[in-house]
């Protein structure tokens, strides 16, 4: 209800766990929300590549959000989307590139996201691409002269 979520540590050396970390906002944080729907979805990875465990998880309200510095105590949140329907799943893999980790989320409905750090994947029509490989000028495929036009 409060939409906190918690971190507990297993210590295998001595077999015991403790509190790792509460996460909550409160008005330090740069959320966009203050107010927090209910978690449906926990995992842990370092999505940011900082060599520490960070914190992704899901909520019924459909916000995905990373939180880093969680062994600090004091955690961050580094990244957040709502995708407007309930997280069902969440998971992480190097998926649509071998050079970063992705987050892959199902929502209710079935529809499933990978969300990646990968700057190219904000061009979805590959124009950006194109372009700087020569292919494309003044917004206009160019056919090559071993090509014909369709």
């Amino acid at each position: 209800e409060t939409g906190r979520a918690g971190l507990a540590l297993i210590d295998t050396v001595d077999n015991v766990m403790r509190e790792g970390c509460l996460i909550e906002v409160d008005e330090d944080q740069p959320a966009k929300r203050k107010r927090r729907a209910g978690v449906v979805n926990i995992m842990g990875a370092d999505f940011t590549g900082s060599g520490e465990p960070d914190v992704l998880i899901g909520r019924d309200d459909g916000t995905v959000e990373i939180w880093r510095e969680v062994l600090s105590g004091s955690p961050v949140l580094a990244y957040e989307v709502c995708l407007h329907e309930s997280i069902r799943g969440l998971d992480a893999g190097y998926v649509t590139t071998g050079d970063y980790l992705e987050v892959i989320v199902s929502t209710y409905s079935g529809r499933v996201v990978a969300l990646t750090p990968d700057a190219s994947a904000a061009d979805t029509t590959g124009a950006a691409a194109a372009a700087a490989s020569g292919e494309v000028e003044g917004g206009e495929a160019q056919t090559r002269p071993d090509e014909s036009p369709e």
